[in-house]
């Protein structure tokens, strides 16, 4: 194996994993083989098949991406859980996430941990860990004697190192074409159907793990404190009887952004119209773009932009007359409380990720663009988000006569 890595270095990954060999330093990559090879280099056969029942089997999930990639993995964790009550069920998570996923109650253990990927930490490395944490990490895992580890996404170098240390019996997960070794365990392969709706391709990753589940409900859990911060927030803003709309105009890439005087356009006519208050919601460094949307308008909004926890955003949605926004996290809230929804999309599938359901309107003028890694914080839009810019006013305009 060090003879291979010696004569061919990232060859390999460079070959299987070309688009993150391109955004990705060549010390991240090998950091992450070096970890795989150090875990390979150990003894596998110490990993046996654990002779468990189902309802006494422990499970780990992984899903390092964000907000509303973690949401569509609910309606799998609440399956499992109904077929196998007593099973032990993990869950491993970036720390972007961490209070979502504490909140999830059919996940018996929460791990967390911070990749040195760019793409899931987007800048931010304070929380990744060192070569000794990283190792003293993946020890941990492999104390928890998991029987099943599930690959909820495709298997990249991050996800196999965790897998290779967590040695469990079996793991599930698509193909790797990391072709050095193969993982400890025996992998159940699973095909990756990217077609799909994410809530429909995460539960038929039930029936590998002995359960058929049909229920793919998205579900979100918001604290008493929560309520009563969101019920301030409309007292403050003035809501009246007429209610109120959230705007969520940023996204985690900017080529998913729809043009801040289009949004400003649409949100003082709803005003104008139907006199609804109207909050812009989103994260703390997307603040600015809120206050330059509020520079367009002839109305003054309630800018909520880093003001909300994901709990007071939610119950602000879930009560909202409609929401307004691109591919983003709030997005992924409205089919959780059927809030009338219209959803910009451009770069990014609306078959996999867009809301389900009468209350729902999908605008997409374009099909799918091949110089676009809209997954990446680090890349720009070649075309000057084009495909965002297709949509125009009155389409939006349409939808929200339809919904309000």
């Amino acid at each position: 194996r060090r003879q291979k890595l010696c004569r061919h270095g990232l060859r390999h990954v460079r070959k299987a994993h070309w688009t993150l060999s391109v955004l990705e330093s060549y010390r991240t990559l090998w950091r992450y083989v070096l970890l795989i090879e150090w875990f390979a280099a150990r003894d596998s056969t110490k990993v046996v098949s654990r002779a468990r029942e189902p309802d006494s089997q422990r499970i780990l999930f992984i899903r390092l991406s964000h907000f509303g990639d973690l949401l569509h993995l609910v309606p799998l964790l609440r399956g499992v859980r109904q077929a196998h009550p007593h099973a032990s069920l993990g869950l491993l998570v970036g720390p972007w996430v961490k209070d979502i996923a504490e909140r999830i109650p059919y996940v018996d253990h929460v791990h967390i941990y911070a990749p040195h990927l760019f793409h899931l930490n987007r800048g931010n490395t304070s929380k990744c860990l060192s070569w000794r944490m990283e190792k003293r990490f993946r020890q941990k895992l492999a104390r928890q004697e998991y029987d099943f580890v599930v690959a909820t996404h495709s298997v990249g170098l991050v996800e196999l190192s965790l897998i290779q240390a967590a040695r469990a019996s079996h793991w599930v997960g698509p193909v790797s074409k990391y072709n050095l070794s193969e993982p400890f365990g025996r992998q159940i392969c699973v095909p990756f159907e990217a077609q799909l709706y994410e809530a429909t391709r995460m539960t038929r990753l039930g029936q590998y793990l002995g359960c058929a589940l049909e229920d793919e409900r998205l579900e979100f859990w918001i604290t008493p404190e929560e309520e009563a911060e969101a019920h301030a927030w409309r007292q403050r803003s003035g809501v009246g009887t007429a209610g109120y709309v959230i705007l969520c105009p940023a996204a985690g890439w900017p080529g998913k952004q729809w043009p801040l005087d289009r949004f400003a356009a649409i949100a003082d006519r709803l005003i104008d119209q139907f006199g609804v208050t109207v909050f812009i919601g989103g994260a703390a460094h997307e603040r600015e773009a809120g206050e330059r949307l509020g520079q367009h308008m002839a109305h003054a909004p309630v800018n909520l932009m880093g003001q909300t926890s994901w709990g007071v955003l939610a119950a602000l949605i879930r009560d909202a007359r409609l929401f307004i926004g691109g591919d983003s996290g709030p997005m992924h809230l409205t089919p959780v409380y059927n809030t009338p929804c219209i959803a910009l999309f451009g770069p990014t599938k609306p078959e996999q990720w867009a809301p389900r359901g009468a209350h729902a309107r999908v605008i997409r003028n374009v099909a799918s663009c091949p110089d676009c890694w809209p997954w990446h914080p680090g890349r720009d839009c070649v075309h000057q988000r084009a495909c965002m810019h297709a949509i125009s006013i009155e389409q939006v305009w349409s939808a929200c006569k339809e919904l309000v």
